[in-house]
């Protein structure tokens, strides 16, 4: 159906919607940043994306989703195509028709949860900054940044990225270059909060090491631990919070933070138990 549409209308391909993003028909691939019920990944997705680029659909053409954003940097910071199984061939197929990519797109997949798709596309970055370092953990330009003369809040969110993504050895070295474990990192949240989002607890015990409150709230009203079970609940990825939960309560974490029943009886049972054990 599309091939036959583009066929008798050659000029729908750099068409743009009417909508504030004013996006093309190759931006709607991405599914992100676009009408709610569209934002919708199919398994022939890669397929559609070569048809349109066929067609001649510009690709590095910019919309407005969030900032000039390409095909390529929707694709890359979106859950669907993830979700899908398929967002690193649609990477690829972009690639290979000519996208752009840089250090911002690499940040930019950091700050959305792409951990895959920022390290895939960091390995055709010459540079990265400090904070898409971080995220995907290359030492040493992390490294390099600092002694070029980045700013706290950079290291600060550096730090928080590390966390995230369990980037162990540039955590300890950043910690070590004066990243304070207890201070907001970005979003709201500490260094602390992010590696309970990223379910890494090796991260968490070297910031609770470090001198991390485990009960400082996020801009959500939520505990390290909190945020711990609700990124559980709310997985779709298939991370084990478990390791990360049990981290934060065998530090000393307080289980009452989190309301009981989570729905999730595994969660529950921990929780439970780490009740019993601090009232008896």
């Amino acid at each position: 159906m599309l091939d036959r549409l583009l066929l008798e209308n050659p000029t729908l391909i750099r068409a743009r919607s009417t909508r504030a993003h004013r996006g093309t028909l190759l931006h709607y691939i991405g599914a992100n940043g676009l009408e709610d019920y569209r934002q919708k990944t199919p398994p022939n997705a890669p397929d559609i994306l070569r048809l349109l680029l066929r067609s001649g659909a510009e690709v590095n053409a910019e919309a407005h989703m969030y900032r000039g954003d390409t095909a390529l940097e929707l694709v890359a910071t979106s859950i669907h195509p993830l979700v899908a199984g398929v967002q690193q061939e649609m990477l690829e197929i972009l690639l290979a028709a000519g996208s752009t990519v840089d250090s911002a797109t690499v940040r930019a997949c950091v700050a959305n949860g792409r951990g895959r798709a920022a390290e895939f596309l960091a390995a055709r970055v010459d540079h990265l900054d400090l904070e898409a370092a971080a995220g995907v953990g290359r030492l040493e330009q992390v490294r390099a940044a600092i002694e070029a003369g980045a700013s706290q809040d950079q290291i600060q969110s550096a730090l928080g990225w590390a966390a995230e993504y369990g980037r162990v050895a540039v955590l300890e070295f950043l910690l070590k270059r004066g990243a304070e474990p207890g201070s907001p990192a970005h979003g709201g949240q500490t260094a602390l909060h992010w590696a309970a989002v990223g379910g890494q607890a090796e991260a968490a015990r070297i910031l609770i090491r470090h001198g991390a409150a485990l009960e400082i709230k996020n801009v959500y009203g939520g505990t390290p631990l909190d945020q711990a079970v609700w990124s559980a609940l709310h997985d779709s990825l298939g991370i084990d919070y478990m390791p990360v939960i049990e981290a934060l309560l065998a530090a000393g974490a307080d289980p009452k933070a989190v309301v009981l029943p989570t729905g999730n009886a595994r969660i529950d049972d921990v929780l439970r138990r780490a009740i019993s054990a601090t009232e008896s």
